[in-house]
């Protein structure tokens, strides 16, 4: 690090929060080298160099904002707040350690894990819905496309058609019984 004496460093935070940028690159400037040594040291998954050179320049900038130079000493307050920031992200990503894409490639293959599972052949090509559909009444077909397509209720739909409430939760428990059946 640049030598700079510890008052010649509060002056340089004081005059950057007054908003003097010369002052606050000075300051970033000072804490370079020990940014760039210790951010080559840690290693946290989806963040490069680069990534990890900003997020201790942004601590740098919170630390000038929130550190009271009265109590503290700004240059070990800082640099306490990279080793904390740095090591609490790497914490964070922890969690996320066993993640696997689906576009990763596959050994020494072309193709991902995503080619990997589309499936090219559909079971249910040749019986569909609509086929199961078919082998319901009227009543039933009517009373599984309101409830179910149309989003009325057993209530709302015994109300509406005239029917009795039990009499349409049977048809309604039949014809699913049916289609059931059928795609079975």
């Amino acid at each position: 690090m640049n030598y700079l004496s510890d008052e010649n460093l509060k002056l340089l935070v004081l005059k950057s929060r007054c908003g003097d940028s010369l002052a606050l690159n000075k300051v970033i400037d000072y804490f370079d080298p020990f940014i760039k040594n210790f951010a080559k040291k840690i290693y946290i998954k989806n963040f490069d160099k680069n990534d990890l050179y900003a997020e201790c320049k942004l601590t740098v900038l919170l630390s000038i904002k929130k550190c009271d130079i009265k109590k503290y000493n700004f240059t070990a307050y800082t640099m306490n707040s990279i080793k904390n920031n740095l090591y609490c992200k790497v914490r964070t990503q922890v969690k996320f350690q066993s993640e696997l894409s689906l576009n990763c490639k596959v050994s020494d293959e072309s193709c991902t894990f995503q080619d990997m599972l589309i499936d090219t052949t559909n079971p249910f090509k040749s019986f569909t819905l609509e086929n199961a559909l078919s082998y319901l009444s009227k009543d039933e077909k009517d009373i599984i496309d309101h409830i179910y397509f149309l989003g009325y209720s057993s209530i709302e739909y015994s109300q509406k058609s005239g029917v009795n409430y039990r009499t349409c939760l049977r048809r309604k428990n039949r014809a699913l019984t049916k289609l059931k059946n059928q795609l079975n």
